[in-house]
Order: structure tokens, then sequence, then C-alpha cells
């Protein structure tokens, strides 16, 4: 939970390890409420338009603004209202503003269409059912899986969750799941400790692979041309991955990673959220176990099918197996943790946290993993396939029953369709995202930024720390450097990742891992200190970060700039010099 809150405004109530839907809304409300922000629920931007350079009307003041100036931006904003008829739009408004910042996040677009599968006509002809994580469906796990057979198809976040929540509500016999290739998970527990507790310090995040380190010794560790350090880092990330796969092994034996079942609660809904305040709001949110709610808000990736090993019919029609022999449990194991990449490569948004039970389940049969690749759908004749409706055909002719098919393929990269067409285009040409200078600007656009664009794994502070800076540029103390040093920044950070980074929909929009660099970076560039646990150096190395270790930066910020124009006026200037960026790409 010390990733989930912003870092001056801890959570006033009680919350868990991963806190669940009616948790997060409490708090935002509660938020709203303490720094009075002025939040427009149901309302649509229907456009962000560019004013001519006259601006508007003479003595018009922006929204918000207490100077009178030209704006820059118009917004076309209408209140949306749902009922009978659909969606409606009513009480358009145009509002004038100086600065546009776009939150709309980098999940929120698209769903990528749908596989249409060879045979499926016939298959849900016979009462079949092809799902995805978003079909409505799901809402009800009980209703969709109890009783079924399912096959879930992917091995990215959701397709992990959904192999879970099948299982979780009564899916008839092993829940199939089938993919082309594996993708590295993080073990929830690493032999007793939570992951974040040695994976997310800064004595490990300083080994991750970057498009740029904004220290010396960072550079020096991570040097292409220094044998030594080459030798360090090749030892440092083989030993990190035998650590999780021992992790996963250990977890699947000693049952600490058992799901318990009857998880309806942990999807979020909109029948979720907790009402009431003070101490009623508290008490409606209160956990029932520090472990539930890890099933909200999946992040989906774009992930290949695959297929099934034999026996697969067989152990359908009989129920869960019994574990026969050690080496059919290590079989369904390798399966499942022997990726086709290195660990380093795969260091991106979409890495899992294996689902609690998940490589247990494997483990014991209660799950089939198997690969190969997806060649269609069929329906069965009668009983051939032992009551199933049909199943999945895969690339090597066999066949996997099945009665319900839930395909997590991914979804498309975010959409912007209220931005003017020609900022939209630069947002929207890359399948894997748009690449921003500092992860904020797009180069020539200084006063339209993009809030939370980047995802990463302390993505609150670096949302925080990213707004500051855009403060600093938007208050006149922070200079950019010229825009073809921005864009070729720019250029050599997305050439970075596309040869060292997995494909996702958000590989350029996110700093993901790289989190500790990116704040760094952003926290230099308006001279502050980023190393926040010093002169504890043991804490600053070996303790996990969160958002409460960077309350405070404004006040530091500010207090910065009183001492810098104090020593300007000393010095006899008018103002203290403008921040520079620090010349790394970032």
């Amino acid at each position: 939970m010390a990733r989930y809150h912003l870092s001056s405004y801890p959570w006033p109530f009680e919350v868990n390890l991963h806190p669940t839907a009616a948790q997060v809304l409490e708090y935002c409300r509660q938020v709203v409420h303490h720094l009075k922000l002025d939040v427009r629920l149901n309302t649509e931007v229907l456009a962000v338009e560019r004013l001519p350079p006259a601006g508007v009307a003479a003595g018009s003041v922006c929204s918000g603004s207490s100077q009178q100036q030209p704006c820059r931006w118009r917004l076309r904003i209408a209140h949306v209202s749902a009922g009978a008829g659909g969606r409606r739009r009513d009480d358009e408004q145009e509002v004038n503003f100086d600065y546009v910042v776009a939150c709309v996040g980098s999940y929120g677009g698209p769903q990528k269409a749908r596989l249409q599968l060879p045979g499926e006509q016939a298959f849900l002809a016979a009462g079949g059912r092809v799902l995805t994580e978003r079909s409505p469906e799901v809402n009800d796990p009980k209703l969709a899986f109890g009783g079924k057979r399912v096959a879930v198809v992917g091995f990215g976040k959701s397709a992990l969750d959904m192999v879970m929540l099948a299982r979780s509500h009564g899916a008839a016999g092993p829940v199939q799941h089938v993919f082309r290739s594996a993708r590295w998970m993080l073990p929830r527990l690493i032999f007793g400790l939570h992951y974040t507790q040695l994976l997310f310090i800064r004595a490990s995040t300083v080994m991750v692979p970057s498009w740029s380190h904004p220290t010396p010794t960072e550079r020096a560790l991570h040097s292409r041309t220094n044998p030594l350090a080459r030798g360090v880092m090749a030892g440092f990330w083989a030993f990190l991955g035998a650590v999780l796969t021992a992790a996963h092994h250990f977890n699947a034996r000693s049952g600490r990673g058992r799901a318990a079942v009857g998880l309806a609660g942990d999807r979020l809904s909109s029948s979720s959220g907790a009402t009431g305040t003070g101490a009623e709001a508290a008490a409606a949110v209160k956990p029932a176990g520090k472990d539930e709610g890890r099933l909200g808000a999946a992040v989906v990736s774009v992930v290949a099918v695959a297929g099934k090993a034999p026996g697969c019919e067989e152990a359908v029609e009989k129920g869960p197996p019994a574990i026969t022999t050690a080496a059919e449990r290590r079989r369904r194991l390798e399966l499942v943790l022997r990726p086709d990449e290195r660990l380093d490569e795969s260091l991106r948004s979409a890495v899992a946290v294996a689902p609690d039970g998940y490589v247990a389940a494997v483990a014991e049969g209660a799950v089939e993993p198997t690969r190969d690749e997806l060649a269609g759908l069929v329906a069965s004749k009668g009983k051939e396939a032992g009551g199933a409706v049909g199943g999945l055909r895969l690339a090597d002719g066999s066949v996997v029953p099945a009665d319900v098919v839930v395909l997590s393929v991914g979804s498309v990269a975010a959409r912007f369709p209220f931005l003017p067409e020609d900022i939209r285009r630069r947002m929207e040409a890359d399948a894997d995202g748009a690449q921003l200078y500092r992860h904020l600007l797009l180069p020539g656009e200084h006063s339209l930024a993009f809030g939370g664009h980047s995802h990463c794994f302390t993505h609150i502070p670096a949302v925080e720390a990213g707004t500051l800076w855009l403060a600093a540029l938007w208050r006149g103390e922070l200079q950019l450097p010229p825009v073809s040093e921005m864009q070729a920044a720019v250029e050599s950070i997305a050439s970075w990742k596309r040869a060292h980074c997995l494909f996702e929909p958000t590989r350029l929009a996110g700093t993901n891992v790289r989190f500790m660099q990116y704040v760094d970076t952003i926290l230099l560039d308006l001279q502050l200190n980023p190393y926040r646990c010093l002169p504890n150096l043991v804490a600053e190395l070996t303790g996990v970060y969160g958002c409460s270790h960077y309350a405070g930066i404004v006040q530091d910020y500010l207090a910065a700039r009183a001492t810098a124009a104090a020593r300007a006026k000393r010095a006899g200037l008018l103002a203290p010099p403008l921040l520079q960026p620090l010349k790394v790409a970032m």
C-alpha cells in the first residue's frame, strides 16, 4: 500500500496490501475533499483546441488564472448522462486554459479486435462461449466458469488472472492454460520476503539496464566496454533469475502460493464503492485479509496463443488428476517457469506477479499448461469430447476440450481522440506507444503535457515529480534545451527500448522498472536530492522506496528557489539562473 497514495496524504484508514476498488474510491473521495479539488464528474472532453497567437478577446482571463493574459488552449466539454437510449451529451461549454495536462492513462485504450477464429460459429452454435477479460460475463465468474470446462489463451497478467479466476469459481476439471511461450513471473513471496523487499530497493534497481543513467557511478556500472562491468551485470541477472525460479518451486512445494477459493470480491466493479464518511467510510473499506483484492484492474498485455500437451482430453474427462510422478510435476513446471527470453529483457510494464496459487496449481495438475499455436475452434459431435461442446484446435491437430474459451490477447496503445489532429497523429503513430521528452512532453509542444502516461512501479511518486517538473517549467524557472536536442533524446530512448525491451503497447510510454532512474533524473533536473533516505546509507540501499519517501518535495523545491533568489539578490542579479535539465536522455 506504500505505492498507492499521494506522498503528502497517506491512507487515512486501514487498507489491504493491494487496495481494493472500494478502498481506492474512498481514498480518492477523501483526497478531493482534503485538497478542495475542482473535479467534474460525468464530463467529457470533446476537443482540446489551439487558440490563435492573438489569444482570446482582450481582457479575457484563463480559467484558474489570476493574470490578464492570452490563453493557449480551449477545451470543449460536455456533461454526459446515461439513459435508456444510451449515452447523451448536453450542456456543452468552452473553457480556456494556459496549460493542459492530459492524464488519461496508458491502459484506457480500446481492446484489440478480438481474434476471429476458424470454426467459431459452429462452436458458438453448439453452446460454447468465447470471452475476453473485459467481457461482462466475467463479472459473475461463478456463472461464467462454474461447472464448465475452461481454456485460457495467453500468458500476460490478465491471462494468469483468468486462469485462477476460473479455477477458484468451480471450473470443471483442470483449467487449460494454452500459450505460445512463457513469460517471467515475479513470485509474491521470495523465501518469505515480499518481492518488493528484494527487487524495489536501490541496491537492486541500480543494476537494471536502462537507456540512460543519471550519475557517473551508474554509467560506469553499466559500461558496455568494461569487461568487468559486463561480467557483474551478467552474473547478477543470472543469479536473480535462478532465485526467482527457485522461489516459485519453493512456494509450490510449501503451499505458500496456494490461493484461497472464492475471489468474487476481488474484482473491480461499480457496485463495490464504499459509502459514508469518517469512521463509517473506514469501516466500509476495512479489509478482511491483507492478501485480498489482487485481481482488480488487470493490465492487458499483448501475447500470442498456444496449445496443449498430450493427454489433456483424458485429464478433462476425469477431473483434477493426482500427481503420479515427480516427472509430471517437473514437466508442467518447466512449461511455465522456463521463458525463452532473459530476465533483463522482460523488464516491462506487463511483467506479472504470479497469482497466488498459480504455480502450485500447475504443479498439482489443477492447471494444465501447454505450448502450441492456436489453429481454431471445433464443435463436438455428440459425446466424443466427454460432453464438452467442443474446444480449441491446435497447430499439431489435437483438440483441447472446452465449453468456455477466454482470449487474453491484449489492448492497443492509448488513444487521444480529443487532441488536435497533428498532435493526435504524433501520439498514436506507433503501436508501442508514444515516446516523450522526460516522458512528459512532445518536443515543440511545451504547454501541453501528459501526466501519468509513463507507467512505472512507483507510479504516483513519478507522477508527482513529473508534475513538479512541469510546474517549474511553466513558472519560467526551468529552461528546455533546443527542440532538436529534445527530439534526438526521444529518438535515442525509443531506439534503445525497441532493441532491449519486448513489445507491449506501452513500451515507449513507460519507464516501468527504471522508476529509480526516472525519478532520480527528474529531481536532479530540479536540483533536488533524490536520495531520500540519506544520511542512513543502509536504509538508502536496502529500504523499499514508497510514496512517503517523496513527501515534501514541493516544499523542498520552493525553499531551494527562495535560497537561489536570495543568493542572486546578494550578487546584484534580478533573478537566479534558470534550471537546466541534465544532459541525459530520459
